[in-house]
């Protein structure tokens, strides 16, 4: 039991000296700039209606030189064969637009046009698409109900036995006025916008079984509502059980203090469950403590727009969408709550499939047509900030050396013919193409560089959090039942154990060793799934079980020395 503390303890400074090094990567905050200025500024120090900028805008004669946007997105459109991810399900993709839809929030002009320079998030891992980005808009997701049995909730209704939430309109088509703080928000306003084609599709749409979320854009697609409902699950339940232990509480003590359990439990899915996919080894841990309240980069948050920019994953959305059985099309995908209102898909059902189905690579010439308007609308806006080059960016990160020929972003004889013919030299390849267009290695699913800046933002962003504070992370502010679950071992899974109706198991299964596969894949190649299998072992390398202690202190060491050996080449 000795060897396995000290393998344990050995494992913790591991994820204490990654967590460092990507965290402390580039410049620690406050960044000297932000969008609203090319200078520093009080106002650009402090006006945080504007993103924060890591370098300074480029030149706009390099800007002007740069080759027509139309080109470009080209180098996104696949050519007929896409390529898929290794070892990544459609679960971790829908986890990364979750996490951008609780941090990234670009402003909108009047028109409803973007607003790139603007930011009108809150700075926080806070789940604004479950709580919703006001005041305003929190109280009017929430029940507000001071009566025994409902305290702390928010609104929901039953669907086929399973709790969704509420519906944004009413039976005569209007929208509910309880829910009019949600559409006042340039996060919301694209329903209306003529120049985006996301609007000009789900105009066409119909939107009477639109669910009223902290964050419209949700109802785009089921997977993205299924997320926000299970963690909308997660809060009742947690509300449910605080009012059974504290029944003295009102209303607002169970509500504000279920929604701090809720946020740290999403937290902590961050590191276990989607911070630990993309590395390279599972290292990463929640880990609360001095160590983190004294580090250097540990700043209060603001997010920077190269942020919202590399945060876009399209390429690794699939064309097709593997849902009840059926391959839908992106378009056809489009606002279809109707799965769960007339009880065709239930919120398990549509989790086995995101687990059951590879996402794509994240890489050039492997992203479906239909969302090319989005990889296009990345590039309009690294321009319209003026982002300096990919290769000023790897020279600012300092975790790679600075690429000085195209050969150093890739080795693909095709990206390396387009970039070539697109860009006269390899200082000129824009930020978000040379991080799509960045070799793997290894089992990576991003380029180093990607790889490096998520780690940086996601680590800086998320432990910054006021709930992991020196003064707040204690009992008091979670209660004793939200202390101990917050430490017990959270993911995906778990939760939807604890909050789908129909439980582990399917009609006639008895064995937990049948149960579908929930999850964003393995740290080793996934092997081939298939359109319809959900039964993968969580690690496909490792079948056998730990048989022994013996086995498990073995299995620690040998982890330890591969976790520390990796991080010599961090």
């Amino acid at each position: 039991m000795e060897d396995i503390g000290a393998a344990l303890d050995m494992l913790t400074k591991a994820n204490r000296k990654a967590t460092n090094k990507f965290a402390s990567l580039g410049k620690n905050r406050p960044y000297a700039l932000s969008a609203k200025s090319p200078y520093t500024s009080w106002d650009s120090l402090t006006d945080q209606n504007y993103y924060s900028r890591q370098l300074p805008p480029a030149d706009q004669e390099w800007v002007d030189s740069l080759p027509p946007l139309e080109d470009v997105t080209e180098l996104f459109r696949h050519d007929g064969q896409r390529k898929e991810s290794k070892r990544t399900t459609m679960l971790f993709a829908t986890f990364a637009q979750f996490a951008v839809e609780n941090l990234v929030s670009t402003g909108a002009n009047s028109d409803g046009s973007p607003k790139y320079d603007h930011y009108t998030g809150t700075n926080q891992w806070d789940m604004m698409s479950v709580y919703g980005r006001t005041i305003a808009q929190t109280n009017a997701l929430r029940a507000m109900n001071n009566t025994q049995g409902y305290k702390g909730r928010l609104k929901s209704q039953i669907l086929h036995g399973e709790e969704f939430p509420h519906f944004l309109h009413q039976r005569d088509g209007t929208v509910d006025p309880q829910f009019i703080p949600l559409l006042q928000d340039a996060t919301t306003r694209f329903a209306n916008s003529p120049s985006s084609r996301r609007c000009q599709v789900l105009q066409n749409i119909d939107n009477s079984t639109f669910f009223a979320m902290g964050h419209m854009d949700a109802n785009l697609l089921p997977n993205i509502v299924s997320m926000i409902t299970l963690f909308l699950r997660e809060h009742n339940r947690i509300a449910g059980t605080l009012e059974e232990i504290n029944p003295s509480w009102d209303d607002e003590r169970v509500f504000q203090t279920a929604r701090n359990i809720n946020i740290v439990i999403g937290i902590k899915i961050v590191f276990h469950e989607y911070i630990n996919h993309i590395a390279k080894v599972p290292i990463f841990q929640l880990d609360i403590g001095p160590w983190i309240w004294n580090a250097t980069w540990n700043r209060p948050n603001w997010i920077a727009a190269e942020f919202s920019v590399l945060y876009r994953f399209h390429t690794m959305v699939p064309s097709t969408i593997n849902v009840a059985g059926e391959q839908l099309s992106l378009m056809e995908s489009l606002g279809r709550n109707d799965l769960f209102q007339d009880g065709t898909l239930s919120l398990r059902e549509m989790f086995e499939d995101l687990s059951a189905q590879k996402a794509m690579s994240m890489e050039l010439f492997n992203t479906d047509s239909f969302l090319l308007g989005r990889e296009k609308e990345s590039l309009r806006m690294s321009r319209a900030l003026k982002f300096a080059s990919y290769a000023d960016y790897v020279e600012y990160m300092d975790y790679q050396p600075r690429p000085t020929s195209f050969e150093d972003i890739s080795s693909d004889p095709k990206v390396l013919a387009k970039l070539k013919d697109l860009y006269t030299t390899v200082d000129d390849v824009e930020f978000y193409v040379g991080l799509v267009a960045q070799d793997h290695e290894g089992n990576a699913i991003f380029g180093g560089t990607l790889l490096a800046a998520i780690g940086k933002d996601a680590m800086s962003t998320i432990l910054v959090n006021p709930l992991l504070s020196e003064n707040v992370w204690n009992e008091e502010t979670f209660s004793e039942y939200g202390w101990q679950l917050i430490h017990e071992d959270q993911s995906l899974a778990i939760m939807l154990d604890r909050n789908a109706a129909d439980g582990w198991f399917g009609e006639g299964e008895s064995s937990a060793d049948e149960k579908p596969y929930i999850g964003m894949g393995a740290n080793a190649p996934l092997p081939d799934i298939g359109e319809g299998s959900a039964t993968v072992a969580e690690n496909p390398v490792e079948e056998e079980p730990l048989a022994s202690a013996s086995s498990t202190t073995s299995w620690l060491f040998g982890m330890t020395v591969v976790c520390l050996s990796s991080l010599l080449s961090y």
